[in-house]
């Protein structure tokens, strides 16, 4: 907010400089089995619903997970990751890397990311299938 000059210093740069040198270097979460289950099912989810068209989901995807899922926990000073919110968190950022969505975590929806033109990503898709569906002869 552009009203209160010191909302800029809320968090100084030593501050957080050593807030991230304290959860890196003494925190060590574990996952909790909620996690690990949340993480085998959502990669399992993804796993099934991938196609050709987009990147594959691999082993390397599930280690991806299990790190920034961990890097929250982290974040948040926690000795566990836990379900919620680091795996979710965790699944969020590969799903916007790999598909270029984001899960509107309120309603539980997958939602296409929109371009700095204002038009998503699967509306370019729609309009493309729309004009290749206009040009194909009638029977």
């Amino acid at each position: 907010d552009g009203d209160d000059p010191h909302a800029r210093d809320i968090l100084q740069h030593e501050f957080l400089r050593k807030y991230i040198h304290f959860a890196k270097t003494r925190k060590q979460p574990i996952l909790t089995e909620s996690a690990r289950e949340f993480i085998a099912n959502r990669y399992a989810e993804m796993r099934a619903r991938q196609d050709d068209r987009t990147l594959p989901v691999t082993a390397r995807s599930l280690e991806t997970v299990i790190r920034l899922a961990t890097a929250h926990a982290k974040a948040r000073l926690s000795d566990t990751v836990e379900a919620e919110p680091d795996c979710e968190t965790a699944m969020d950022i590969l799903s916007f890397a790999l598909y270029h969505e984001n899960t509107n975590n309120v309603e539980g929806k997958v939602v296409p990311v929109v371009s700095d033109a204002g038009e998503s990503d699967a509306g370019e898709e729609d309009m493309q299938r729309e004009d290749e569906t206009d040009e194909r002869p009638s029977q």
